[in-house]
Parts: structure tokens; C-alpha cells; sequence
């Protein structure tokens, strides 16, 4: 069991840190205006700053699709590309500019964006970001906003929004 403290780890700069990720021997964490990143595999830290393009505010949830790290921030969307360690933007960063972003899943091939603003659905494949409740049959008339978590189980995926908890179906391409 190894402890890292942030007055006595190199290059691990001191934050409160809002989420984790772990993949690979790679520990991703986001922090304040930072990630900080640590290499199992070289027993080394590095911390990530806006010089590599990770967006000021708290990072609240990470996310890893393929080669890429996306980051929610209390200020917006990135996506970063993993063996550089750089941003690597898709083209979709704008529509969350300065918009908090709670939670980001990769389901189904596709990334899930839980925002204050809704729920969307982004698609490398086929490069393009739909609003989520525009996507299959939705059995309630309310739109979805503030999508502050997103789980999926079971060919289910429950999100909590300002309307409670919502469902997509995905056997039955339906919300409910």
C-alpha cells in the first residue's frame, strides 16, 4: 500500500480533488485547475495545468474513451489525448463553454455529457453531439436539465436531471 502527500510527493502539486480515474496502471485526478496525473508502471507524478489545456474550475468527473481522457469542469468540457497529455479538442467544446459539466460516461460506443444546461450524446463515429432527450421515444413532455449523474446498467442508463430520474431504454429506444 503506497500513500502520496502532497508536501512530500515530487511533482504533485497541492488540491482538493473532485474525481478519479484508473485505467491501466494510470491514475487520473481531477483537482483544482489541475490533473494530476501518476504512472504506476514509473512510479512518477506529473501535474497537468492550463498550459496543457485542462480548463480552470474543479474537475468533477473524468471519463476514458479509447486514447482519450474527457474532464467535466464547474467551467466546461475537454478532451485530452492520453499519450500526449495535451488537449485535444473534437470540435463540441464550445457548446459548454463556461457551463458546468457533473458527469461524463462512455456507453455504447458513445460519450454521455451530464450538464447544467441537459444531457447529450456525443459520437466519434459519426462526429456529432445530439441532445440526449431528442434521441429515441420520450415518454414525458419536461425537457432535461442540470443531468448532475449518469449510470448505466442492464441496457438501462438512469440519470438524475431536474425532473428526478429519468431512464433510457436502450432494447426499447425509449425514456421513461
Amino acid at each position: 500500500s503506497q500513500t502520496y502527500l502532497f508536501e512530500e510527493t515530487i511533482n504533485m502539486v497541492p488540491s482538493t480533488i473532485h474525481s478519479l480515474y484508473y485505467s491501466n496502471n494510470e491514475l487520473w485526478a481531477g483537482g483544482d485547475n489541475i490533473i494530476l496525473y501518476f504512472s504506476q508502471k514509473e512510479d512518477y507524478w506529473q501535474t497537468l495545468t492550463e498550459s496543457r489545456g485542462v480548463p480552470n474550475g474543479n474537475i468533477w468527473d473524468l471519463c476514458i474513451e479509447k486514447d482519450h481522457l474527457w474532464l467535466g469542469s464547474s467551467n466546461g468540457l475537454v478532451r485530452f489525448e492520453m499519450s500526449t497529455k495535451y488537449s485535444d479538442p473534437t470540435g463540441i467544446e464550445h457548446y459548454f463553454n463556461s457551463i458546468p459539466v457533473y458527469d461524463i460516461e462512455f456507453i455504447q460506443n458513445k460519450i454521455w455529457i451530464g450538464a447544467r444546461n441537459g444531457l447529450f450524446i456525443y459520437s466519434n463515429d459519426d462526429p456529432q453531439l445530439v441532445k440526449a432527450d431528442n434521441w429515441g421515444r420520450k415518454n414525458f413532455p419536461e425537457e432535461i436539465y442540470f443531468a448532475t449523474s449518469i449510470k448505466y446498467f442492464n441496457q438501462n442508463c438512469y440519470i438524475v436531471t431536474n425532473i428526478g430520474i429519468v431512464r433510457f431504454n436502450f432494447d426499447k429506444k425509449e425514456w421513461d
